[in-house]
């Protein structure tokens, strides 16, 4: 730094702007990483819109910050940031309740071939137990097509009833915080969810 300089003047000297390109201005005035005078542009309605840690205020339509519990207009935040989670709730369950029976209906088949199966098994059994003298190979061909059709029946069952086991497990685990981070992610998708 030159000696010329005093140190009070260095506070009021600001930096060149340096435009690279006219389309990257353009860019980064859409997404609002647009610099002027070192600050981040920031929306009309106070927070900038494209922030995931933002709600809309139901009352005034006003962006805030999800840390306050109020808005500007004095409606309550946080109440709004509540309903949101328990509607979120509500639907997961819903969606966890019609996912169950669909899944219940497909493994009715399943359960008759089980009995079926189950069948199959019961024969040679009573055969040894009460014809026990008479011992042939005969009975144990019968446990073979028993065993075939229980091992394929636990394996489908298993495959099948995957989906509910994930949706139970979201469901139980479901907290705030996770509905927080899934409005975050919706969000950044610019999805409904």
């Amino acid at each position: 730094m030159p000696d010329t300089v005093s140190a009070a003047a260095v506070h009021t000297l600001r930096p060149r702007k340096v435009s690279i390109s006219e389309q990257v201005d353009h860019f980064l005035e859409e997404q609002g990483f647009h610099q002027a005078n070192g600050a981040k542009l920031v929306g009309e309605k106070g927070t900038n819109s494209g922030n995931l840690n933002r709600i809309e205020c139901r009352s005034c339509g006003q962006i805030e910050y999800l840390s306050r519990a109020d808005c500007r207009c004095g409606h309550y935040l946080r109440g709004q940031l509540e309903d949101e989670y328990l509607v979120r709730a509500d639907q997961l369950n819903a969606d966890h309740q019609e996912l169950s029976a669909l899944i219940e209906v497909r493994l009715k088949p399943l359960r008759y071939l089980s009995a079926f199966g189950t069948v199959l098994l019961l024969i040679p059994l009573l055969q040894l137990t009460f014809w026990s003298e008479q011992f042939s190979l005969k009975p144990l061909v019968w446990l073979v097509p028993a065993l075939l059709i229980g091992g394929f029946v636990s394996i489908a069952e298993k495959f099948l009833s995957q989906p509910i086991v994930a949706s139970t497990r979201h469901v139980e685990n479901y907290t705030f915080e996770a509905f927080l981070e899934d409005r975050s992610t919706c969000q950044m998708e610019t999805t409904i969810c």
